[in-house]
């Protein structure tokens, strides 16, 4: 497995939100060095361990002469299978969140490792969003039914969520535990 220096977590990061927020497809060093306060000598020997390691790819831009852009190589990137213990997780998410777009990494995680998702009546109207996230699971409204569908679930080692919101659902999450509360809380049964 490669370990990566903080700073290449940094570039990557930051090239990964370009890409996936503001949809910039390619970045450019001299974008990378006033952006990041990275020095010259500095980012152009990690772009050079970042391109050997397959992470990033570089092109030249024929409208710059020399000049390089950046990508990130995502066929070297494992993004299809995170790493999510098995286990049946509550989402916490404002009644007014929105669906992909104020779920954290970790948010996206679960859900894309869920075989089931539950939904509360707030967010009926955007169940469909929840695709959004790459889940492949069985998505279906909250119940009392269809909880007890995703405890099975849980029960036989695989990955269950309930979407819900405190602020207007009346969940019962007794003796699940507050795994995370940055951005989005998250509770583990």
């Amino acid at each position: 497995m490669l370990r990566l220096t903080p700073t290449a977590k940094l570039v990557i990061n930051y090239m990964a939100i370009r890409h996936l927020v503001d949809g910039a497809t390619y970045v450019t060093f001299k974008e990378l060095v006033e952006r990041l306060g990275i020095s010259e000598r500095r980012l152009r020997a990690l772009m050079q361990e970042l391109r050997q390691a397959g992470l990033v790819e570089a092109y030249i831009n024929p409208s710059r002469g020399r000049a390089l852009l950046y990508r990130l190589a995502f066929n070297n990137f494992n993004f299809d299978s995170p790493i999510v213990e098995p286990g049946l997780y509550y989402i916490d998410l404002p009644p007014n969140a929105k669906i992909p777009g104020d779920l954290t990494l970790r948010t996206f995680s679960i859900i894309r490792a869920s075989k089931l998702l539950l939904y509360t009546p707030v967010f009926a109207n955007r169940k469909s969003l929840f695709t959004l996230t790459k889940c492949t699971c069985t998505i279906k409204p909250y119940s009392e039914e269809a909880l007890a569908e995703a405890r099975a679930v849980a029960d036989s080692q695989g990955v269950a969520t309930v979407v819900f919101s405190s602020e207007v659902d009346r969940v019962e999450i007794n003796g699940a535990n507050l795994i995370s509360s940055a951005g989005v809380k998250i509770y583990k049964a």
